[in-house]
């Protein structure tokens, strides 16, 4: 697998292919919270774009069939989500340099030479969100409490760390995984016990959930912020 910093453009072998609409959608499971399919049909009809935007809800153990059938059945690309994004990376043949970095993938593209290039938006997004409804925040202002340790985990990791948080206290119901992320990313990460996450908020200036406790299905997330500043973002 080769590192590059951009997607090449997509040259269509099909006369027809110009045609098609664009077809495109979301992998997760689960995936009903999504409301990617609301967005992206949004900006298509909005930008007159002939195309549907759908959810998919995929189990881990079908991951990669579905996703190499994909292509088959008209579809250009997909985004990512909980539990496939380190899959989605792995099963790439070209992925740009950040998701490389993050170790993860949300967002896949199907060339028409039949590679699959993979890329991370996550972390950007994640940043530019908090940014757009906590202007006031200050990454290097004040720790960082993260909890999860799955994919988007290291995407959020990944941009706290180049905003400038000067650490991060990790929190995982799996402590291995949290420990295996703390390594990657570096001192600057630093793991919590799962029991201890509430007093873990203790001087954050930011408390961000990645895990999926609290979605459709799932136990709530049981978490006291009682030691939290009352200045402190908090974020799902």
């Amino acid at each position: 697998m080769t590192d590059i910093a951009a997607p090449q453009p997509v040259a269509e072998t099909a006369p027809e292919a110009d045609d098609r609409p664009l077809l495109a959608g979301v992998m997760g499971w689960p995936v009903k919270h999504s409301r990617s399919p609301q967005l992206f049909g949004h900006w298509f009809a909005r930008h007159g774009i002939a195309g549907a935007y759908v959810r998919l809800a995929v189990r881990a153990a079908d991951f990669e069939m579905v996703l190499r059938a994909l292509p088959k059945a008209g579809f250009r690309g997909v985004n990512v989500t909980l539990p496939h994004k380190l899959a989605a990376l792995a099963l790439a043949d070209r992925a740009t340099p950040s998701a490389r970095a993050i170790g993860a993938a949300n967002t896949l593209t199907f060339q028409a030479d039949g590679t699959i290039f993979a890329d991370n938006t996550d972390g950007y997004g994640f940043i530019e969100n908090v940014r757009a409804g906590a202007p006031n925040w200050r990454p290097a202002s004040a720790p960082a409490l993260v909890l999860g340790a799955g994919g988007a985990a290291r995407a959020i990791l990944f941009a706290l760390l180049e905003a400038g948080v000067p650490a991060i206290r990790l929190a995982n119901r799996t402590a291995a995984k949290a420990t295996e992320l703390a390594a990657h990313f570096g001192p600057r990460v630093q793991v919590v016990g799962w029991e201890d996450r509430s007093d873990a908020a203790g001087g954050a200036g930011l408390i961000v959930n990645t895990t999926s406790l609290g979605m459709t299905g799932k136990p709530p997330l049981e978490i006291s912020l009682d030691a939290a500043p009352d200045t402190a973002v908090v974020t799902d």
